[in-house]
């Protein structure tokens, strides 16, 4: 069968063994960097609440790798059951206090940002709100969608959130490419110079955000003085610090990189970045 015929049969299944009300579904989901994808929802009459999203990929991935359609369904409903995914937002306890950052490409994402609220940072990229939340149970992220949307102090809050959630974090590129013991230098008076960097978070999760946390930009050119940003993904950023390096080159590199190397899921942007005092495209 091929990805359209198992979706069709994984459907059947489950609406033969989930209870009256629970709607199956196949729809199309729109994701980051405007993917569109095909996916099994499983509601409950309210069509407004979110819902787990099992994506066709996993489940044909599931069906080639010798699982019956049964099985399969078995599955999906079993994780429906336990998945713990709030509502809305309003379902935390202190909900504000779970709002992070996310940078999206913009022309990428034409679509999806029709759906979220965003700041513009550029005619290139634009920050998004996302509400995260850890549990022993793993890790649970989500973006802020519209519906969800209550005005700019929740903007105030992500901002504030943001550095305490996911604090960025700035080492030597070394020690991230050779796993070498290094602390990170963000926030010191001084620091050993290296010819690049890697700004992140701690989670190494949409850790390209960092770069827009209160007093950042200034804090790593108060290290290693004027520096160019590489977007290597929407999770991190090669810093280097300024010299006579061609900037078309580099911009070359990171289009090379992410046509051929970085996730299509993951890139973020095809220019490259300076810091002299203000963030600009070079």
């Amino acid at each position: 069968m091929n990805k359209n015929e198992v979706m069709n049969e994984v459907k059947a299944a489950l609406k033969g063994m989930v209870p009256d009300g629970l709607t199956v579904e196949i729809t199309t989901v729109t994701k980051s960097n405007d993917r569109i994808l095909n996916a099994i929802t499983l509601r409950d009459g309210d069509s407004s609440k979110p819902s787990p999203v099992f994506y066709e990929e996993d489940i044909f991935s599931h069906y080639k790798n010798g699982d019956s359609i049964n099985e399969i369904a078995k599955d999906i409903y079993s994780l429906y059951k336990t998945s713990n995914a709030p509502d809305d937002i309003s379902a935390f306890d202190d909900p504000d206090e779970h709002l992070s950052l996310r940078v999206l490409g913009r022309e990428r994402n034409k679509a999806f940002l029709e759906t979220v609220p965003y700041l513009p940072i550029n005619e290139d990229i634009v920050l998004i709100m996302n509400i995260i939340v850890s549990s022993t149970d793993g890790f649970w992220q989500a973006p802020v969608s519209n519906e969800m949307y209550k005005g700019m102090e929740m903007w105030k809050k992500a901002f504030e959130n943001a550095p305490k959630i996911s604090p960025a974090v700035l080492k030597p590129i070394s020690s991230m490419l050779f796993g070498e013991d290094s602390e990170n230098i963000l926030g010191k008076s001084e620091a050993p110079i290296h010819s690049m960097y890697v700004l992140t978070n701690e989670s190494g999760m949409f850790g390209a955000s960092s770069l827009f946390y209160e007093g950042v930009q200034q804090m790593i050119r108060d290290l290693i003085g004027d520096y160019y940003a590489l977007p290597s993904s929407i999770h991190e950023w090669v810093i280097i610090p300024k010299d006579d390096s061609d900037v078309e080159y580099m911009r070359d590199l990171v289009r090379s990189a992410n046509r051929d190397i970085v996730g299509q899921e993951e890139v973020l942007s095809d220019e490259v970045y300076i810091f002299d005092g203000q963030l600009h495209i070079a």
